[in-house]
């Protein structure tokens, strides 16, 4: 049997009537290629997400896992523009 950490991501209070979201993620993001990738993963940036979970949305489309690995290697590029 294994253990998990109970991790938090948002502050909520029995007094208080509101849920404060200090960094969500997004777990459906769709990101397409060429000159739309690098503005997509720019936009990712400016929402402040804490995670952000690829959904790519390629033509072609990647149907390898030797492509995806490719994929996954072009997205850290525009992290750094």
């Amino acid at each position: 049997m294994g253990c998990c950490t109970q991790m938090h991501f948002f502050h909520y209070s029995t007094e208080m009537d509101e849920i404060e979201l200090i960094q969500p993620d997004d777990f459906h993001h769709h990101i397409r290629d060429n000159s739309q990738l690098k503005d997509l993963v720019k936009h990712c940036i400016s929402q402040q997400w804490g995670k952000v979970l690829i959904m790519p949305n390629t033509n072609p489309p990647i149907t390898t896992t030797e492509k995806a690995l490719e994929y996954k290697e072009v997205i850290p590029i525009y992290l750094k523009i």
